[in-house]
Parts: C-alpha cells; structure tokens; sequence
C-alpha cells in the first residue's frame, strides 16, 4: 500500500535514516512507526534519495521492510522504496 511520507530524520549517531509513514503505527509489529534505512546498505543513497524526492513532491511512496528489527538503529529496516 502506498503512502505519505510523514517524517524523514537524519542519522542521530546511529548509522540509519529514520522515516515515519502516515497511518502506519505499529511497523511489522515492533511496537512503533519507524522505519529505518542503515547506512553503508547497498542501496542506502538511493533509498534516501526516493524518500526525499516524494516528501518534496507530496508524493505517495512504497516502502517494504524486512520484517526485521534493524539492531543497531532499533527499528524496522526498509530494503525496498
């Protein structure tokens, strides 16, 4: 299901950018709305780049995640934007 993009926030001393998705609360059942894309990830720019061109352009966007917690963000980790 595609949506908004609600917040895109820069890495905060962990190696991910952090994104909230409009009306999804619980992400892969972690208990919060955020998703994360680590950096060094195959990928990572790209990704970012996409979220960034949607929120700019109030686009909807199509995020999949692993179905994972991310360890080293704490967060549900995106590999497909």
């Amino acid at each position: 299901m595609d949506k908004d993009i609600g917040v895109i926030s820069s890495p905060d001393g962990r190696p991910c950018t952090f994104s909230q998705l409009k009306g999804i609360s619980n992400v892969d059942d972690t208990g919060n709305s955020w998703i994360v894309i680590k950096e060094g990830r195959s990928g990572y720019k790209e990704m970012t780049s996409m979220l960034l061109a949607a929120k700019m352009a109030g686009k909807k966007i199509h995020v999949s995640t692993t179905g994972q917690v991310q360890q080293e963000c704490g967060h549900a980790e995106a590999y497909v934007v």
